[in-house]
C-alpha cells in the first residue's frame, strides 16, 4: 500500500463524476477561474471548458481515472478533432504515475498532429497540489478522500480546509443552535453544529477541537450560563480564540461573560439576548464584512435546510380520515314559538332565565324559543313561526336563520349551566370550575376508534424559573358558532377558549393574558386540541351520542361525533412526531431564556388568542 494517502485514494477511487468535480476544483485553483464542467456520458472528448478573455484562446480539459491513460488521450484528440471543438490548449487529467519522457512524448505527438498544446497532471503532480495550495479540497471531496486514510470527526473530514461554520453549544441549547444552524443553512453556509453531528463513539471535546483547528472558518460558541459552567467548552472557546477572527460568540441569555476568560471577554458577541431576529442579522452583518465563503447561493440553502429538518416523504398514500372541529346538528322542530312579557325584563332577569331556558331576545318584550317557558317567567303566547319558509324572511325585524342559530346557541349554553360549567362574566364564556382544592381536573373521552380515556379540562403551569417561579391555573371552556348552510342545515362549530388565572382565581389582564396562554398551549398540537373537542362534547352530552335539549316536538339534538372526510392519502406521524419535538424543545428554549416581564407580545393578541385549536 503506498504510504500517501492521497495517491492511494486516487488510484483506487471508483467514483468517476467525483473525480470530475474534484479535476474541475483543482483547474479552477490553479487559474482557470469560471471553468465550465461539461463531463457526462456523451460529452465528446470533453469534460471541461475554459475561455480566456485575454487572449480569446479556448482550452478543452480532459479527465480519465484509466490504467491506458494513452489510449485515452488518443481517443479524446480524436473525439475532439472529429466534431470540430474549437481549441488552443488541451489539458489531460490522469491517475497514472508518468515520466518526463512520456510526458514530453505525449506533448510533441499533440502538437503534431493536431496543433494543440498539451499541459499534462498525472497523479504526483496532482498529489503535489493537493498536499499543498489546494489541500483545503481534500475534505470537499469526502467521497475520494475517505475514512481510514483521512479522518473522520463528527460526520465530516478533518482534513485541513477552512470551511465550515462551527456551532458550539451545551446540551440545553440544542433548540436554539438548530433553528441558527437551519437559518445559517438557507443563507448559504455551510454549517456543522454540535447537537445535530454523529459522534456516537467519539469524544465531542476532541472532535471540536479538530474542527476548531482544521475546519472551521468561524466558530461560534453559544453563550450561556449553563455552557460558561462547562469547563470543556470554555477550553475550546479558549482555544479558537488563539486563532485570528476565528470565534464569533454568540449571547443568548443572560450575560455571562465575565465568568469568560478576558481574551473572550474582549470580543464583541452577536447579541441574541436582545431578540434572535436582531442577533441574527448582526451575525450576517459581520459574515458579510468578514466575505465568510457560502458553499451555495440562498435558493440552494433553502432546499438543504429544508431536506435537513423537515424529511420529504411526509405523505403516505394510505387513506387517513380528516376530523374536524364542526358537529351536525341532527334535529330542530318545525316551529318555534314566540311569547310576551307584560313589563321589560332587565337584564339580570333575563341573564337568570336564560340559565335555563333557551331563548332569543326579539325585542325588549319578546322572546322567541323551541321550548315552554317556565311559569316563573310569566310569559305569554303569541304565535307561532314555521322554519319551513325561506330563511332570509324577516320575523320582528330579525332574519329566520339568524334567530334559529341564536336559539340553537342559547340551547347549548343551557346544557353547559346544566352541565356544572360556569360563566365568568368578565370574558363572557362558560368554563370548566375544577375540583375543590385541586387544580386539575379531566373528563371522559371516548376517541373515534373507540379507545377510552381521560383529558384535562383544568390544570396549572409554572410561569418564571428558580427562585421566582410561581403557579398560575387554566380553564378551559367551549365556544359556540352556529352556522347554517347553502341546503339549511345547521351545524355547530366548537372552539377552545383557554382562561388563565391566578391560583386564587383572578383573572389576569393585559398581555399577561396572551403570555400565559402561550405557555399552556406550547406543546399542544391538533391531536391534543382534537382530544379536548371530544371530550368537552362528549361531557355535554353526558355519555350519550348526542346532546339533546328539550323534549318532544320541541326537542334539538346535535351530533357528538364531528364532520369527517376521508383522504386518499395520510400524513406521517412518525415524521410530524420529529418536528413537533423539536418544535416543543424550540418554545421551552425560547420560554427559558426571554424574561418573562419583557416578553414581547404584539398589540391585540389576547384578543387574537381568546379562541385556540384551529389551523394549528
Amino acid at each position: 500500500m503506498p504510504a500517501d494517502p492521497i495517491i492511494h485514494c486516487l488510484q483506487e477511487l471508483t467514483d468517476y463524476d467525483a473525480f470530475e468535480r474534484l479535476c474541475s476544483a483543482i483547474m479552477d485553483g490553479i487559474g482557470y477561474q469560471q471553468i465550465e464542467p461539461l463531463g457526462g456520458r456523451s460529452d465528446r472528448g470533453r469534460d471541461a471548458l475554459y475561455h480566456s478573455s485575454l487572449d480569446d484562446s479556448t482550452t478543452i480539459f480532459a479527465y480519465t481515472v484509466r490504467d491506458d491513460w494513452k489510449a485515452k488521450l488518443n481517443e479524446d484528440c480524436t473525439s475532439i478533432a472529429k466534431h470540430q471543438h474549437v481549441c488552443s490548449r488541451l489539458v489531460y487529467v490522469c491517475t497514472s504515475r508518468l515520466s518526463a519522457g512520456q510526458k514530453e512524448k505525449a506533448k510533441t505527438e499533440v502538437e503534431k498532429k493536431f496543433g494543440w498544446r498539451l499541459d499534462v497532471y498525472d497523479l504526483e503532480r496532482l498529489r503535489v497540489l493537493l498536499a499543498g495550495s489546494l489541500r483545503h479540497l481534500i475534505p470537499k471531496h469526502p467521497q475520494i478522500f475517505c475514512w481510514p486514510y483521512f479522518d473522520v470527526r463528527g460526520g465530516v473530514s478533518i482534513a485541513f480546509g477552512r470551511d465550515l461554520v462551527v456551532i458550539d453549544h451545551c446540551e440545553g441549547d440544542h433548540a436554539f443552535a438548530a433553528w441558527l444552524t437551519r437559518r445559517l443553512q438557507l443563507e448559504g453556509y455551510s454549517i456543522w453544529c454540535f447537537g445535530l453531528a454523529p459522534m456516537a463513539g467519539e469524544s465531542s471535546d476532541r472532535t471540536v477541537r479538530e474542527l476548531i483547528a482544521n475546519r472551521a472558518v468561524k466558530y461560534l460558541p453559544v453563550l450561556t450560563p449553563e455552557s460558561c459552567r462547562d469547563s470543556d467548552f470554555l477550553a475550546r472557546v479558549t482555544t479558537a480564540i488563539c486563532v485570528e477572527r476565528l470565534a464569533v460568540p454568540i449571547q443568548l441569555g443572560a450575560d455571562c461573560r465575565d465568568q469568560l476568560p478576558s481574551k473572550v471577554r474582549e470580543l464583541q458577541p452577536a447579541r441574541f439576548d436582545e431578540g434572535w431576529a436582531t442577533g441574527l442579522k448582526e451575525l450576517l452583518d459581520q459574515f458579510d464584512v468578514l466575505q465568510v465563503p457560502k458553499r451555495h447561493s440562498r435558493e440552494r440553502g433553502q432546499q438543504i435546510a429544508v431536506a435537513s429538518f423537515v424529511p420529504t416523504e411526509v405523505v403516505k398514500a394510505e387513506p387517513e380520515p380528516i376530523y374536524t372541529n364542526t358537529f351536525r346538528v341532527t334535529r330542530l322542530p318545525t316551529v318555534f314559538h314566540v311569547f310576551s312579557s307584560y313589563r321589560v325584563l332587565g337584564r339580570d332577569e333575563a341573564s337568570k332565565l336564560s340559565n335555563k331556558w333557551a331563548f332569543a331576545r326579539l325585542s325588549r318584550r319578546l322572546f322567541a324559543s323551541f321550548q315552554e317557558p317556565p311559569s316563573s317567567a310569566a310569559l305569554s303566547h303569541k304565535y307561532d313561526v314555521s322554519l319551513e319558509q325561506r330563511l332570509d324572511t324577516e320575523v320582528e325585524g330579525r332574519a329566520l336563520g339568524d334567530i334559529v342559530k341564536e336559539l340553537v346557541r342559547s340551547c347549548l349554553e343551557v346544557v353547559c349551566v346544566a352541565r356544572g360549567l360556569q360563566w365568568c362574566e368578565d370574558r363572557e364564556v362558560f368554563y370548566f370550575p375544577g375540583l375543590e382544592g385541586n387544580p386539575q381536573s379531566s373528563v371522559p373521552l371516548r376517541h373515534p376508534d373507540g379507545r377510552t380515556t381521560t383529558v384535562h379540562v383544568t390544570g396549572f403551569r409554572q410561569w418564571g424559573q428558580g427562585e421566582k417561579a410561581t403557579k398560575f391555573a387554566y380553564q378551559l371552556g367551549p365556544m359556540f358558532r352556529v352556522t347554517i348552510d347553502e341546503f339549511d342545515e345547521a351545524w355547530v362549530l366548537l372552539r377552545i377558549y383557554v382562561r388563565v388565572t391566578e391560583m386564587d382565581g383572578t383573572l389576569f389582564e393585559g398581555k399577561a393574558i396572551g403570555k400565559r396562554r402561550k405557555r399552556v398551549t406550547k406543546s399542544w398540537w391538533n391531536n391534543h386540541f382534537f382530544a379536548r373537542l371530544l371530550g368537552i362534547v362528549q361531557y355535554l352530552a353526558d355519555g350519550s351520542d348526542e346532546i339533546c335539549i328539550g323534549e318532544d316536538e320541541a326537542q334539538v339534538r346535535i351530533a357528538t361525533a364531528p364532520l369527517v372526510w376521508t383522504s386518499p392519502v395520510s400524513i406521517d406521524e412518525v415524521v410530524v412526531e420529529q418536528v413537533g419535538d423539536y418544535q416543543e424543545e424550540l418554545a421551552e428554549l425560547n420560554s427559558r431564556y426571554v424574561d418573562d416581564d419583557e416578553e414581547d407580545t404584539p398589540s391585540g393578541a389576547e384578543d387574537q388568542t381568546n379562541a385556540v385549536g384551529e389551523g394549528r
